[in-house]
């Protein structure tokens, strides 16, 4: 896996590693609940995805973000198609985690995942494979409640470690199987971890992160953990963790991390700046050889003639780049600025200018069931950034509004970061 890895960087092409379970069902004309029980159809998707996609980076498993707390015993709410959600908390305060038994593997939908990783690793051999799990701060959140979780944390940190520390132990038993079961590498999800400040990231989810990733990952399987809560301020509590990759999703990251995709050209204008600079030393030396004899002057009027011309190539180089970063940045911040305002240029567009604007969101139609609005697809860039904002959570949910349903069309998209 680390060849892979440094196979992306060599790579001159951007590589896609799709995060979309829901999507599939489409392909497959299954609903959420046949394959949430189903381990086969969980396979089929992912397999059909990887047939329809073969120039995707990797195939990821179902992110299923309550399959841990079922197995703890939490009550779930399961329908044909929503996302399956836990109804309400298992344990009503920390006096309760003493009760908390780690669960066996096979409990609740956990052999179906586990079962599905096998059958997606003897049949998808292009691609490396990643299982999905929760992480240990989210599902504290999910087996005690976020809010309350985020209370005690403050009011009883030695409980809340007690309760992270079992969840810890059993993630690191549910990302073994995962790599007992053929797959490439896990991906962590902590979105939970998002609402926390770095000091408490670090001692309430990256410290648990940390161990299941010395507990699994290695140079054949690697781990990648995803925040999308406002991880800007996260970021060195994330790579603290030790994984290999960080998956982000939040909007301020995105616009951060699309001007970092300019690494090789800051690179090279830093390379070029230092030519340059040694250029310039070189023609101060030519000149001191003159000045003081050691240079006849039918010697030196050739070789600054040669100097001055790469000089000028090497600033040529130098200003073109410039121009680009600064075209580039401007493109960000308006494309930015134009996504922030859509709603208002929609108010103010004409019926033809409404109609682009809702052809550029939606790029295969609405549907109208009688009740809501469905799509099987939105913008790329418009559903990362609505999707992952940590403060609209009923689009977290999978709904941007009362009648617009995307809940099990669209999912989770975000850009991910390997370590050198």
């Amino acid at each position: 896996m680390i060849e892979w890895k440094d196979s992306i960087f060599a790579s001159s092409e951007m590589k896609a590693m799709p995060i979309m379970t829901y999507p599939g069902l489409n392909i497959l004309g299954k609903n959420v609940f046949e394959m949430v029980v189903d381990d086969e159809i969980q396979y089929k998707y992912l397999k059909a995805l990887s047939v329809r996609y073969p120039a995707a980076a990797a195939a990821t498993l179902m992110m299923a973000l309550y399959v841990e707390a079922e197995a703890f015993g939490s009550e779930i709410n399961y329908s044909q198609n929503e996302i399956p959600s836990v109804s309400k908390r298992l344990i009503d305060s920390f006096r309760s985690v003493e009760n908390l038994k780690i669960p066996q593997l096979g409990t609740g939908k956990i052999g179906e995942h586990l079962r599905a990783a096998e059958l997606a690793t003897e049949t998808i051999t292009d691609c490396p494979v990643f299982g999905g799990i929760i992480g240990p701060f989210s599902l504290g959140g999910r087996l005690y409640d976020v809010t309350e979780i985020m209370s005690g944390i403050l009011i009883e940190p030695e409980g809340s470690h007690e309760l992270l520390q079992i969840c810890t132990d059993f993630l690191k038993k549910y990302a073994l199987a995962f790599k007992d079961a053929g797959c490439n590498g896990v991906i962590i999800a902590e979105p939970a971890a998002g609402l926390l400040a770095e000091k408490e990231c670090d001692e309430f989810s990256s410290y648990y992160v940390r161990q299941i990733v010395d507990h699994v990952q290695d140079e054949n399987f690697i781990v990648i953990l995803h925040n999308c809560g406002n991880t800007v301020r996260l970021v060195n509590s994330m790579v603290s963790t030790g994984s290999l990759g960080i998956h982000f999703g939040n909007r301020e990251m995105i616009k951060m991390l699309l001007i970092g995709s300019g690494n090789d050209r800051a690179k090279k204008l830093k390379s070029l700046e230092r030519e340059l600079e040694r250029q310039e030393e070189r023609m101060v030396r030519l000149q001191d050889l003159l000045v003081d004899g050691n240079l006849a002057i039918e010697d030196y009027r050739p070789m600054k003639q040669r100097y001055s011309l790469e000089k000028a190539g090497i600033e040529g180089k130098l200003n073109e780049l410039k121009v680009v970063k600064s075209n580039m940045n401007q493109s960000i911040e308006n494309g930015v600025g134009v996504l922030a305002d859509i709603d208002r240029m929609y108010n103010r567009a004409d019926l033809a200018g409404k109609k682009q604007i809702l052809s550029s969101i939606f790029p295969e139609d609405l549907f109208f069931d009688g009740e809501k609005c469905r799509t099987p697809r939105i913008n790329e860039v418009l559903r990362l950034i609505l999707l992952i904002d940590s403060n609209n959570h009923e689009i977290k949910n999978g709904q941007i509004s009362e009648f617009l349903d995307l809940s099990v069309q669209v999912e989770l998209a975000g850009v991910i970061r390997f370590a050198h």
